[in-house]
């Protein structure tokens, strides 16, 4: 395993992952599957299925900053030592749609995924299984103004607060 990008590592400049599968990747730090630093991001029609991080944040995948736009991916079975098994992103704006977030497990905050800052849209998603130590079993979203739509909850569990998913600042539509 690497310190931060299990698969691979990308420091800045847009990138755009379309049908590729992270199976068993692990990264000690951030981003078990892989680590994009900042820049736009475009993930469409991937799977992400049983990779880590060990001790930090972003199971299968960890974004830093610019806008991430997350499109019919599924996240299986990931596991984050803090935040965000599915994925971490830090700050810009956030878009998923029918995406499935199932059986990720994180040990502090976002079972399925954890946004930092910025604008989220999440539209006619699944979450289902996730698993939080701490709060947002299905996602958490820290600060920024949400849209909320057509999404399915089921089974998700938090230790704390917010089984399906808890925003603890922001503006909620």
């Amino acid at each position: 395993s690497t310190a931060s990008g299990g698969a691979f590592y990308y420091n800045s400049g847009s990138l755009l992952l379309t049908d590729n599968v992270f199976l068993n990747n692990t990264a000690t730090a951030n981003g078990g599957g892989f680590f994009h630093n900042t820049g736009d991001l475009t993930s469409s029609q991937n799977i992400f299925t049983n990779n880590k991080s060990t001790s930090n944040s972003g199971g299968a995948f960890y974004h830093g900053s610019g806008i991430l736009t997350v499109s019919l991916d599924t996240f299986t079975n990931n596991f984050s030592g803090a935040s965000g098994a599915g994925f971490y992103h830090n700050t810009g704006n956030l878009s998923i749609t029918k995406s499935r977030f199932e059986r990720d497990s994180a040990n502090v905050h976002g079972g399925g995924f954890y946004h930092n800052s910025g604008e989220i849209t999440i539209t006619e998603n699944s979450f289902v299984d996730n698993r939080a130590n701490n709060s947002g079993a299905g996602f958490m979203s820290s600060n920024g103004k949400m849209l909320l739509s057509e999404n399915t909850f089921t089974g998700n569990k938090a230790v704390s607060n917010g089984g399906a998913a808890i925003i603890s600042a922001g503006e909620l539509t």
